[in-house]
């Protein structure tokens, strides 16, 4: 397990989950999983997938790890995040 970076920018589990369920929300996310790890968002129904350049399945949690231990790209996601809950 990868240890989460203290920034004040955290973000749980369940809303990095519900950022990518989200209709309204992951067309925002999918971006920046594009950009830092070349991840593409596959949402068909309530089916959600991350798939790595090479169509292979990414494990969520592990993914949320890699971003929350990396305090650039967590600072982006909360931002990100803040930006449509408001």
């Amino acid at each position: 397990m990868l240890k989460t970076t203290k920034t004040g920018y955290e973000l749980s589990f369940a809303d990095f989950q519900r950022l990518l369920s989200d209709v309204d929300y992951s067309p925002s996310i999918a971006p920046l999983l594009r950009q830092w790890f070349g991840y593409e968002l596959d949402a068909a129904g309530k089916s959600i997938r991350i798939l790595s350049p090479n169509e292979l399945e990414i494990d969520m949690l592990l993914l949320h790890q890699q971003i929350q231990a990396d305090s650039s790209k967590q600072y982006d996601l909360y931002q990100t995040a803040m930006s449509l809950w408001r």
